[in-house]
């Protein structure tokens, strides 16, 4: 659900977000495209909490910064890379990955998403499924359909969607060992 800060871990991850100069010129990139609700999620968020919460000085390396909207009426992969061009002017040297989630359900064989919020709802696991964007205020606004109690417990976990999909289920199982989690963050626990 899109909230605005409300609770203790809303309050800590806004807190994280603010303090990371590198994390905030993302969001103001962001923020800067008025065509498209823009949001950040996955390691962009995950990441910087898990590195706060083993007490890193420095950030873990981002390979690629998911930026998501939600658009049924264009769904052609064109628009993602026209968004993508315009936000290398505003910010070059990020490796943006754009996409456009109204299109997506088709890459895991789900449904077609109902938002962005649903969209996270098919994420391999809750501490992912977390995007977060500015508002025209400048505050920080959440969507986390899970909660953030996962995400701050430094527990990885599979969403339901994806308990019940064998694709993202493989994902799920296969990506901790890709992205060697446990090794940059000993301190997770990993449900199976």
């Amino acid at each position: 659900m899109k909230t605005q800060i409300q609770n203790n871990n809303e309050i800590q991850l806004a807190s994280l977000l603010k303090q990371d100069v590198y994390r905030m010129d993302l969001l103001k990139a962001i923020h800067r495209i008025k065509s498209k609700e823009l949001w950040i999620a996955g390691g962009f968020v995950r990441n910087m909490v898990w590195d706060s919460l083993h007490g890193y000085k420095h950030r873990s390396e981002l390979g690629d910064v998911d930026v998501f909207y939600f658009d049924i009426e264009n769904i052609e992969k064109n628009e993602e890379l026209k968004l993508s061009k315009k936000l290398n002017k505003i910010l070059p040297n990020v490796n943006w990955s754009i996409k456009n989630q109204a299109r997506m359900h088709l890459h895991d064989n789900n449904q077609q998403y109902k938002n962005l919020e649903d969209a996270l709802t098919k994420f391999p696991d809750t501490s992912s499924a977390v995007a977060v964007r500015l508002n025209n205020l400048n505050e920080i606004v959440i969507i986390a359909p899970f909660g953030l109690e996962d995400l701050f417990n430094l527990l990885v976990k599979p969403t339901p969607s994806c308990q019940q999909n064998i694709l993202t289920y493989e994902k799920y199982k296969s990506r901790q060992i890709e992205k060697k989690w446990t090794t940059i963050w000993p301190l997770l626990h990993i449900e199976k």
